[in-house]
């Protein structure tokens, strides 16, 4: 019987950055039984069985239809109300004598000589050229593994390489392999240093089906793992198999 206990261990040590294959080696340390953590580490990566989708009787169809047809009528209605509810907007200019300005002098006398209008210039454009890597290395600077942990969701492949270059071996290697599971990039675990979060990071992407990973992961056992999977992957889906909604 699977230990609960165990699985809610992984879990959190997982969330934290740390690898599978450093968690089995520490569980086996202090004294659990090699099948209770691997029972234990399969749990958290079953598959999921897919659920058929049941679609709605064909009765239904005409109601729902003719419900988004009245939804979509009123939305236009009070849509196209609010804008036309919106009146021209006038624009007030300063108010100016012209006469002031061209004729001088009392009514019925001799216009006076009008003063040139000196051109005033606008002030020249001035352009600020930001590059993205710029902003990221002046910005993210300073900050902890932490903080950059949970930047890296939304911030771009790019931005979140650059923003894991600033920090020291061991946690760049934890800052790359969250990058790589974070944008679903297998490439960004070529980056990383110990061999152990590398083949780490390899072994998460055989869970999404990319199993041309398992052939760069050093560790045997982890290696094999992953050939075992994508053989009950392919066994359980093959090429020639439809499936039925």
């Amino acid at each position: 019987m699977v230990r609960q206990d165990l699985i809610n261990y992984i879990k959190k040590e997982l969330a934290a950055g740390y690898p599978i294959l450093q968690l089995r080696d520490y569980l086996l340390s202090q004294g659990y039984s090699q099948r209770q953590v691997d029972e234990a580490i399969d749990s958290l990566y079953e598959k999921p069985k897919p659920q058929k989708l049941k679609l709605p009787e064909m009765k239904l169809l005409p109601v729902i239809a003719l419900f988004v047809v009245l939804v979509l009528f009123i939305a236009g209605f009070f849509i196209l109300k609010s804008f036309l509810s919106q009146g021209p907007e006038t624009i007030s200019l300063p108010e100016k004598n012209v006469s002031q300005i061209v004729i001088g002098g009392e009514t019925g006398t001799t216009p006076a000589e009008t003063k040139p209008v000196t051109e005033i210039k606008p002030p020249a454009r001035t352009t600020q050229t930001t590059t993205t890597s710029t902003q990221v290395t002046q910005t993210q600077s300073g900050i902890t593994l932490a903080v950059a942990l949970e930047r890296i969701d939304s911030m771009s492949l790019p931005d979140s390489i650059t923003l894991c270059n600033q920090f020291s071996t061991a946690e760049k290697d934890r800052c790359l392999r969250k990058v790589a599971l974070s944008h679903d990039d297998s490439s960004s675990c070529e980056g990383v240093k110990d061999v152990k979060i590398r083949d780490d990071c390899y072994f998460n992407f055989a869970y999404l089906e990319e199993f041309s990973v398992c052939e760069k992961i050093k560790d045997v056992y982890l290696q094999q793992s992953c050939r075992d999977l994508g053989k009950v992957q392919t066994y359980t889906f093959p090429e020639n198999q439809t499936n039925e909604i």
